[in-house]
């Protein structure tokens, strides 16, 4: 398989494990009632930072659980003014930090950049994907050919799913010179091979084939009766004898019959009666099978009429004229060829193809006019892409519980086709996006309208499209009570009108289920421990009771695990458990390489079935224990169910 060199790619292989781990802080929650300091309970989460410190602090609770990525990188077209911000421990990468990337002729290394930037982030992205997940990656000529080799060097080239062009825009501008580009890519990988993506609904067009001229049970069409194989499924090669001719039907050359034998003579069956009978015919079938006559498959019998010709074409006019024909059945009314009927019930939905029309997905123009209804007529994003393809990514790639992650969430398209198709099905999609907070230009329309950033501009428009979608969730339910009430107007029955005519709030709602449009907005910090360093005349009487704990006050218990994992240097990829114990949750991480448990009141009883369990390292929470005698008492018990590791306690144990 061919790999792409690049300067500074021996530096950036593994980068994404030299990335510092950090953890996850929740500033404020958006829902429906507008910002908030407590938490909202929402799993969606916007996270501002580095997407590069984004993915890996996402790394211990999401690895392998996203099913669906979609992300629109830089283009590195030499006008977005990206900045390459990785502080890779090379002089060579080093002096680009901080820099804006320029176009080709201001700097020669810009592709190089743009490679060092993508490829330890997509290293991440694999790593979160779960086993049946794909991400979806937009970018136009100028990157795609690198990017599809760096791809097939990070999730292998057997997990290549398509290269699928979208159609971004509806007219040709008149002005344009040479090819006209009319299409972006969308490369498309899977973490596993042999990846399906969902079919997607019929259209009426596609439906319109389908007719029922024998009126049978359901709707059909004509299908071929054969299928490619002959040569490895020669039992499936023979010939079937025609009802009103008395020929003797074979596949087309190089193919065979699509059902197996016993199938195809209870099929045959309904026409007339057959038996099956050796016809001495190996030279036939071996055309058929393109393989020499000593080479072809012995002992295959036909399908004959076991009637003479004259009585089995009357029972087959009759099954003709009657209709509901058997599902392999003779065209031009019974005189012509062999053909096989084709449900529309059993063809399901269509399949996806490599071209995205924008009558299908939108167009890059009609993503414009999205965010300028959304922010009053205020262009406040540049580049943004329409909902309608993130919606129909996430038709093609996932369901209604569907985790769905975006590391260059830009204007947040993502997160509002998610609370797009929740609305429209009911689902449970989650969304996390991660933007830096890059500054808008100060002449910039976004900037003038009061957000300073990209972020805020994300921020803005999940939240309005959250209003709108709760707005008109409560006009369905408005409008089901209107119409429930005039129905029970109208009921000749007045008893019966009373019985009906009074339900409460509660059963119009369920026709119309709550969406959670709420989402936690997060940036990244370096540490669960509170700065508590002051001065010694800083300090009062007052702050005793806030200097109890020296833990942030909004970190999980997860947090605080992962926290310790990275302090003693172990791997965040490694599984634990949770368990309750003794009224207390207990984390084990790897069978016993570390056990923690951060409740408060932990009772003497748990600390010694933990002991019992000798952890190679143990960790609690200093408000865990009321006094210094019971932390003092936790080392006590270790040695007592550990004495052979007496003297390295202290370095195992930890009260944070």
């Amino acid at each position: 398989m061919p790999t792409l060199e690049w300067i500074g790619k021996s530096k950036v292989i593994n980068h994404h494990q030299d990335v510092p781990f950090r953890v996850l802080e929740r500033k404020y929650s958006f829902d429906e009632n507008g910002q908030h300091n407590e938490d909202n309970g929402s799993e969606n989460m916007i996270i501002r930072g580095d997407n590069l410190e984004a993915l890996k602090a996402l790394l211990p609770r999401y690895e392998g659980r996203v099913k669906c990525i979609y992300i629109d990188p830089p283009y590195n077209t030499g006008n977005e003014g990206w900045v390459y911000n990785d502080n890779v421990n090379d002089p060579k990468i080093k002096k680009w930090l901080g820099e804006v990337v320029g176009k080709e002729g201001e700097d020669l290394t810009r592709h190089d950049k743009w490679l060092c930037m993508m490829y330890p982030r997509l290293k991440l992205l694999q790593k979160l994907l779960a086993d049946d997940g794909v991400i979806f990656i937009s970018i136009d000529d100028t990157e795609y050919a690198n990017l599809k080799l760096i791809c097939d060097e990070i999730f292998g080239s057997n997990c290549f799913v398509s290269n699928i062009s979208w159609q971004r825009t509806y007219s040709t501008r008149n002005d344009s010179k040479g090819i006209v580009n009319e299409v972006e890519h969308l490369v498309v990988y899977s973490k596993q091979p042999d990846w399906n993506p969902n079919k997607l609904p019929r259209t009426a067009e596609m439906d319109a084939k389908y007719k029922n001229p024998d009126n049978d049970h359901t709707l059909w069409r004509m299908s071929d009766a054969f299928a490619p194989g002959a040569a490895t499924h020669q039992g499936m090669v023979y010939a079937i004898q025609h009802p009103f001719t008395g020929k003797m039907l074979y596949p087309y050359n190089g193919s065979c019959w699509r059902y197996q034998q016993d199938q195809m003579l209870e099929i045959m069956r309904g026409w007339c009666e057959y038996e099956l009978r050796d016809l001495n015919d190996a030279h036939e079938r071996a055309v058929v099978c393109g393989v020499p006559e000593s080479d072809v498959r012995q002992g295959v019998q036909a399908i004959v009429l076991s009637e003479s010709l004259e009585i089995s074409a009357q029972k087959a006019q009759a099954v003709y004229d009657r209709g509901q024909w058997p599902r392999f059945f003779f065209t031009k009314g019974g005189k012509g060829g062999i053909a096989r009927k084709t449900y529309l019930e059993n063809v399901g939905g269509k399949l996806p193809t490599n071209f995205w029309a924008f009558t299908e997905t939108g167009h890059t123009d009609e993503a414009k006019k999205e965010m300028l209804a959304i922010f009053d007529g205020k262009a406040t994003f540049d580049t943004p892409k329409p909902h309608r393809l993130i919606e129909f990514v996430l038709k093609v790639a996932g369901n209604e519980n569907t985790l769905v992650l975006d590391s260059f969430a830009g204007s947040g398209t993502t997160a509002h086709a998610v609370l797009n198709m929740n609305k429209a099905d009911g689902g449970h999609r989650k969304f996390i996006m991660v933007q830096l907070p890059e500054k808008c230009d100060e002449s910039s329309e976004a900037y003038k309208a009061g957000y300073k950033t990209i972020c805020e501009i994300g921020k803005e428009r999940i939240r309005r499209a959250g209003e709108k979608i709760q707005e008109a969730r409560l006009e369905a339910i408005a409008l089901s009570k209107h119409e429930w009430d005039q129905t029970c107007y109208y009921v000749e029955h007045q008893k019966e009108c009373d019985r009906l005519g009074h339900l409460p709030d509660e059963y119009f709602e369920k026709e119309h289920p709550p969406i959670d449009t709420g989402f936690r907005v997060l940036k990244l910090d370096d540490t669960n421990m509170k700065d508590v360093y002051y001065a010694p005349d800083d300090y009062d009487q007052g702050m005793i009771a806030a200097l109890e704990s020296n833990i942030k006050d909004d970190r999980t218990d997860l947090d605080l695990l992962f926290g310790c994992l990275i302090d003693w240097g172990l791997p965040l990829s490694l599984p634990y458990k949770s368990e309750q114990l003794g009224g207390c949750t207990v984390h084990t991480y790897n069978d016993g390489d570390l056990i923690a448990c951060f409740d408060a009141n932990i009772p003497e009883s748990v600390v010694k079935e933990i002991a019992q369990r000798k952890p190679l390292r143990a960790v609690f929470r200093d408000s865990g224990f009321a006094s210094s005698p019971e932390k003092i008492n936790v080392f006590e018990i270790f040695k007592l169910y550990m004495p052979e590791d007496a003297n390295d306690i202290s370095k195992r144990v930890r009260v944070i």
